[in-house]
């Protein structure tokens, strides 16, 4: 199913993962996401800028596939990785 959202951020099926705050989703979670050709992404509203750095990374060494890095309003940023 391509169409031009999916085509920009280069994923198979226009579904997004909710960034869900408060411990619930993982690294590992995020990536099957992204790996299954959806858009996974992260909630850090609960997370210190190095926790949002580990997790990011944990995330990248599990999947090539683009996910949302989410920044709450805490850190007043939002970032698109791939």
């Amino acid at each position: 199913m391509k169409h031009l959202l999916t085509e920009l951020l280069d994923i198979d099926y226009p579904v997004f993962q909710a960034p869900m705050a408060g411990a619930l989703t993982s690294p590992d979670f995020v990536a099957q996401v992204s790996n299954f050709g959806m858009l996974g992404s992260n909630a850090s509203g609960y997370l210190s800028l190095q926790q949002v750095d580990s997790f990011i990374n944990k995330v990248q060494a599990l999947t090539t596939a683009p996910f949302l890095g989410k920044f709450g309003r805490r850190h007043e940023r939002q970032v698109y990785l791939s």
